[in-house]
């Protein structure tokens, strides 16, 4: 009578240690993906962001503003304008100015802005 008691304690503990390892491994996997998005949340969080708008600045001056609105600094930012677009400027300096831009290479720190 014992040794049957002994047995059926044994099969529910063998049951249940099954049941304990399946569901530790589904929580391992909730957990992986869990630190992925943290991750990812982390990462899109702290980077450079780099906008470029109009902005009216002196007397109505109209001025391109790059800026970094990013928590990080910005290496190795390019600029791509449109050929056209620096073809139809008038002023020789302001088309100058934009030529430079398109082939220059910048360094934005955090929250920096160049107009």
């Amino acid at each position: 009578m014992t040794d049957w008691i002994m047995i059926s304690i044994t099969a529910v503990y063998v049951i249940a240690t099954i049941l304990i390892c399946i569901f530790n491994g589904q929580t391992v996997k909730a957990t992986k993906a869990q630190t992925k998005e943290l991750i990812n949340q982390y990462q899109q969080t702290n980077r450079p962001y780099i906008t470029v708008y109009f902005e009216t600045i002196r007397s109505g001056l109209m001025c391109f503003v790059i800026e970094n609105a990013g928590t990080q600094p910005a290496y190795n930012v390019n600029i791509t304008l449109n050929d056209n677009f620096i073809e139809n400027i008038k002023n020789d300096k302001r088309k100058q100015a934009f030529s430079k831009v398109k082939s220059s290479n910048l360094y934005l720190a955090n929250k920096q802005k160049i107009f």
